[in-house]
């Protein structure tokens, strides 16, 4: 079964509870693409939006809780040409969806409107990257919880983004044998 962004269940227990609070935004419009997440069964410390403006509501209703934003380049730029605000409590904003060839371009552009934006990713990177940021955010909020039920929950949900991160470079490793028998094919 394919799953993409929007196959994300985001768990309120135990996630609410935790600093910051970490979405992703990913707002198809009509020429735009459906990234695949094979592992986006793990992902539950994201909460997708698939609206720019359900997303930004989102934020500004809860103007006391840090976020961090996965946002894909078109609506990252969509935000900034309609309102270029970036709220307070948003405090990193990673870029993915860029093709390989336009990062510089694209890093330039960002120079001039945000000083939030940490990092820029491209599309084949993203899976891999989430998996890494929720094995770190859970470590960093794990000690956090003093119920051990919280605690098993998130020490189930990070064997679950081990798995997945194992997962994912084995299909790396897989994409990377077939291209180097398909170059020495064509020798």
């Amino acid at each position: 079964m394919q799953t993409h962004i929007h196959h994300i269940r985001f768990s309120e227990v135990p996630y609410l509870e935790c600093q910051p609070w970490i979405i992703i935004l990913h707002q198809l419009n009509e020429t735009g693409t459906v990234i695949h997440l094979p592992t986006a069964d793990a992902l539950t410390f994201l909460r997708p939006f698939n609206d720019i403006i359900d997303c930004q509501n989102h934020i500004k209703s809860n103007e006391r809780s840090p976020f961090t934003l996965f946002g894909h380049e078109d609506n990252i730029r969509t935000w900034f040409f309609n309102n270029n605000i970036i709220p307070d409590n948003l405090e990193d904003i990673i870029v993915f969806g860029i093709d390989r060839n336009d990062l510089r371009s694209f890093k330039q552009w960002l120079r001039r409107h945000s000083r939030n934006i940490q990092t820029v990713l491209p599309t084949d990177q993203l899976e891999r990257e989430l998996i890494m940021f929720g094995m770190r955010h859970i470590e960093n909020v794990l000690d956090d919880f003093q119920d051990p039920n919280t605690q098993n929950l998130l020490k189930q949900d990070l064997q679950r983004l081990q798995a997945a991160l194992d997962d994912c470079f084995m299909r790396i490793n897989q994409r990377l044998d077939n291209e180097i028998a398909m170059s020495v094919e064509a020798k």
